[in-house]
């Protein structure tokens, strides 16, 4: 009776288990894990069916690198030379279309029992299994055209075969022009942030306001921390040496350089473990706040803040630049519309009369701008 009991519950123990069980095979192979722009999937993974994922994006990178040692992101690779320069869409769906084609070899595939599994032609995207399908087909065939433009002969791939090496354990990250991935092998790209700035603004502000703000320097990135807090990135960087001696004398705002930011997330203990906790950083530091798409929670007082609350302005740039244009010449109608909005701008709040945010400086002379895809340098081939 006992033995049943043990029996029992070791079986429940096991059940418990689940796709874990997968997951520790995979792991303990040390076989190719290929995936698609798979960063997500693979946090989903090892918190659904390893452990929860740490705080710490050395601790993640780590966990990563012993669970799953040898990745392959054929995202990264279809936007990375060679490939780059014959992929013009990087989406699954596309990536298999072009693939399919000359210079490309797609391996065929026959179904070893009819009605099971996935062909081709079945175009079930977005089902896990069909999506898995196509990617390692995809990989396999990107892997071919590798090879014969190395000189090599088709063979097997492996996480020592060398024209893969460049790519293993770097997982594409999107949106992030400056990081084109995260390296789980080691440090990541450090990009030069000089053309991007910090700023704390009123919280009417949007980013139309940034962006006419900005207007002297040309076309600008702008990235929210929160409702209050953002970085601005120069596309123009020629101006970048510019922007703190125009804008930084005005009291309804507040504006650093990114390299000044991290200066005083450092000093600040608190600032530094929140940003740690949320970014995606380099290397092994502590502090990791290398994308500017992080969220720094409600940590917002990263510098000296000279803004005294009844100078915080509910007039915006834009909203005031569209009262310029109205006194400057266009119809009564749209004089009328604005000067209403202006006479909103004399009223008090509290007591305090509002401020108006200060007109784009006219000392700047902007040039035309070049607007491209991605600026990061690529990853060092063997």
């Amino acid at each position: 009776m006992v033995q049943d009991q043990e029996q029992s519950e070791i079986s429940e123990l096991e059940d418990a288990f689940g796709f874990s069980r997968v997951i520790q095979v995979i792991s303990e192979s040390q076989k190719l894990v290929v995936g698609h722009n798979m960063a997500l999937d693979i946090c989903h993974t090892l918190n659904q069916f390893c452990s929860p994922l740490p705080t710490q994006y050395s601790d993640f990178k780590e966990m990563c690198s012993s669970i799953l040692p040898n990745i392959v992101d054929t995202k990264l690779m279809a936007n990375t030379i060679p490939f780059k320069d014959e992929i013009y869409n990087t989406a699954l769906k596309d990536l298999l279309t072009i693939v399919m084609e000359q210079p490309y070899q797609l391996p065929k595939i026959t179904q070893k029992i009819g009605g099971v599994g996935y062909k081709v032609g079945d175009e079930k995207y977005h089902e896990a299994g069909y999506d898995a399908f196509i990617t390692g087909l995809c990989f396999i065939s990107m892997h071919r055209r590798l090879t014969k433009i190395c000189g090599g002969k088709p063979r097997g791939v492996d996480a020592e075969t060398p024209e893969i090496r460049p790519f293993l354990n770097k997982l594409y990250l999107m949106k992030v022009n400056d990081i084109p991935y995260m390296n789980l092998g080691g440090a990541d790209i450090m990009p030069d942030r000089d053309h991007v700035f910090y700023l704390e603004i009123p919280k009417e502000w949007k980013t139309p306001d940034l962006v006419h703000l900005f207007l002297s320097f040309g076309f600008v990135n702008v990235f929210w921390l929160n409702d209050t807090s953002v970085f601005v990135a120069l596309k123009e960087k020629g101006f970048s040496s510019s922007v703190i001696q125009a804008l930084e004398n005005n009291t309804s705002y507040t504006i650093i350089t990114y390299e000044q930011y991290l200066k005083n997330m450092k000093a600040d203990p608190t600032n530094a473990q929140e940003a740690g906790n949320n970014a995606l950083g380099a290397g092994n530091s502590t502090l990791k706040p290398t994308s500017l798409y992080q969220s720094i929670g409600s940590s917002r007082s990263l510098h000296t803040d000279t803004r005294s609350p009844q100078t915080i302005s509910g007039i915006t740039p834009t909203l005031e630049k569209t009262f310029k244009d109205g006194v400057e010449g266009k119809d009564g109608r749209a004089v009328e519309k604005v000067e209403r909005k202006d006479d909103r701008a004399d009223e008090k709040v509290d007591g305090k009369k509002r401020a108006v945010s200060p007109a784009v400086n006219p000392g700047i002379k902007r040039s035309r701008s070049i607007v491209e895809d991605k600026t990061f340098a690529e990853p060092p081939w063997d």
